[in-house]
Order: structure tokens, then C-alpha cells, then sequence
């Protein structure tokens, strides 16, 4: 997807890193080099830091096809970073207000390549979106969260009375 906006990206000095280690890791080297993105697609390897890199980024991009709860969906928005998600079964659709606080895509590349596309290019919707990034914890405060358990439980055990 980020070859789809290479050259806007390099325009704009905007630079992908990805952190992590793995198997796909030589892959995305040849990949990097196939599409001569070098100067603009980083692979930073392991980080013991990630909330510091996080806290600099401004997009977190979620291109998994498969998610339970992703913590660090959660985690970087904490961070004010705008994630951009793939829309799979689960997860990112209940973090996620669509448009508000972040991205949600139906379809892998070519969504994910607009949606940066529009939010580099659009520098009032990526701050504004940013502070939204962090409302999502009103929803999901221990305390909201403990007490929606409570319930439940009450719910529960006054049905089977």
C-alpha cells in the first residue's frame, strides 16, 4: 500500500517505520528493495520502547485479517497515534469510532494507501482525529469496565434464581 503513495510520502517527508521481528521480515526487505522504497520504509527491528516511538508517530496502521482484542491498537491510540485498521470480524470495530477516533477499511492496499493519502494531505483531520484517539479510554476505563462486569454477573445471577 505505501507504494501506491510513494512519491507523496517522499513530498511530504513522511517516513514508514515498522517494528518488530519475525518471519515476513525478509520478504518485506525484498519488497522494500523490489519497489525502491528504501528512503522511506524503515525497518527498525525489536524496540524495548514502544510507547517512545509510538508517543512520535502520528498513523498506526492495523493490517491484520484476523484480531481478538488488539491491545496495541489501544496502546498506540493512547499515544494520539491514528490507527488505520483493516475492518476484520473482531477488535478494531469495538475500539474504533470510524472517522472520529481512527480508520476503519474493508479492504487491505488500496484503502489503507487512500486513507494515508488523505490524512497526510490533511493536516486539520489528522490533529483533530488525534485528539479523538483518546476518548476511546472513557469507554474503556477500568472502572466503566468493572462495573459493566458487575452487571452482568448481577444479570446473570438474578436469572437463575
Amino acid at each position: 500500500s505505501v507504494v501506491l503513495i510513494k512519491d507523496e510520502l517522499k513530498k511530504k517527508n513522511w517516513i514508514v517505520e515498522i517494528y518488530g521481528e519475525g518471519k515476513l521480515k525478509h520478504a518485506l526487505e525484498k519488497r522494500i528493495k523490489k519497489y525502491k522504497i528504501e528512503e522511506i520504509v524503515k525497518l527498525k527491528g525489536k524496540t524495548d520502547k514502544p510507547f517512545e516511538k509510538m508517543k512520535k508517530a502520528s498513523i498506526f496502521l492495523l493490517t491484520s485479517d484476523f484480531e481478538g482484542f488488539p491491545n496495541v491498537l489501544c496502546e498506540a491510540m493512547a499515544c494520539g497515534c491514528v490507527p488505520i485498521s483493516v475492518d476484520c470480524n473482531f477488535g478494531p470495530k469495538e475500539i474504533i469510532k470510524n472517522k472520529f477516533n481512527g480508520i476503519l477499511v474493508k479492504q487491505k492496499s488500496k484503502s489503507i494507501s487512500s486513507e494515508i493519502y488523505r490524512l497526510i494531505n490533511d493536516k486539520n483531520k489528522l490533529k483533530k482525529m488525534r485528539m479523538n484517539t483518546k476518548i476511546v479510554f472513557k469507554r474503556l476505563d477500568v472502572s466503566i469496565i468493572a462495573k459493566k462486569w458487575e452487571e452482568l454477573f448481577y444479570k446473570i445471577k438474578k436469572n437463575s434464581l
